[in-house]
């Protein structure tokens, strides 16, 4: 914000304005309950119809290839294009544990959210740093409007 001779034009906010609009968010979140849940539950339906394929049903896979592997090796025929398919496969069970996880992850933000919007009566006064933390993702800042991401998925623009 000072003037180092820099040719920085990006704008600035001060921080008390971002509580304000945070503080906002928030509350709007907490009047407007129902279209809330209602974004919850797509969001939760998408996460828990996301994955194609799960590790267990990788490891059904794997388990197959494994036998046919042995079925092949012990005839002493070619058993590189099974050896390949294992190592492909459990590439892919290690990339879907990961999703699995993050997705569990969101789903859990989820619901931490729905429990707080479902105990919280009153709309917020002030600024709390922790909640904050709690909720949100990310405010984006545009020339005349601002976009407050929550981690459940909602967006907010004030």
């Amino acid at each position: 914000m000072e003037d180092k001779g820099s040719d920085c034009f990006s704008p600035t906010i001060s921080e008390q304005d971002l509580h304000n609009i945070v503080i906002q968010a928030i509350n709007q979140t907490l009047t407007d309950k129902a279209i809330f849940n209602d974004t919850l539950r797509r969001n939760i339906e998408l996460i828990i119809g996301k994955l194609p394929e799960t590790a267990a049903n990788i490891d059904k896979k794997l388990e197959e290839l494994q036998r046919e592997l042995i079925r092949l090796s012990n005839n002493h025929d070619a058993y590189d294009k099974v050896v390949d398919e294992i190592m492909r496969l459990r590439e892919e069970k290690q990339e879907t544990m990961t999703r699995e996880a993050e997705q569990d992850t969101k789903y859990q933000r989820m619901l931490e959210m729905a429990d707080f919007l479902q105990e919280q009566c009153n709309p917020l006064l002030e600024y709390d740093d922790i909640l904050t933390r709690r909720l949100v993702e990310r405010v984006t800042i545009w020339e005349n409007r601002f976009t407050v991401a929550f981690k459940s998925g909602l967006e907010i623009e004030l």
